[in-house]
């Protein structure tokens, strides 16, 4: 499942780079349970998230993670006692990786990448023209 991943878009290439740069693909996999999973509401951007909190087990440790599920507030997408499976940096066991949590990264990372872009295209100009 997790090597598995598409290369369709631009983001999705950046997604596999830094998969790959990382080397998530040899990270130990573990499951991890989730604790709670709670809706956020942000009524000033007219939506909102679920914050999910989970533990799993790293190294012989028990770690709580979370991350935010961005969807609309319907049935929870997760129920205390469900598990999934991901994987765990084995040098820092707090630092994971959940393959569904792609997208939410993937949005920053976006943003980030047009912001590196832009920058660079503005000290081009100014270089050029200044």
């Amino acid at each position: 499942m997790f090597d598995q991943l598409s290369s369709g878009s631009p983001i999705d290439l950046l997604d596999d780079a830094i998969y790959r740069w990382r080397g998530i693909a040899q990270w130990p996999e573990t499951e991890a349970t989730v604790y709670s999973c709670a809706w956020v509401d942000d009524r000033e951007n007219g939506g909102g998230w679920y914050d999910v909190t989970f533990t799993y087990w790293g190294n012989g440790e028990i770690k709580e993670g979370s991350f935010r599920n961005f969807d609309r507030e319907t049935a929870s997408p997760y129920f205390r006692g469900d598990s999934f499976t991901l994987r765990y940096n084995p040098k820092r066991p707090s630092s994971f990786y959940y393959a569904n949590e792609r997208s939410n990264l993937s949005s920053l990372r976006l943003m980030l990448l047009f912001v590196v872009i832009g920058t660079l295209a503005g000290l081009i100009m100014i270089g050029l023209f200044g």
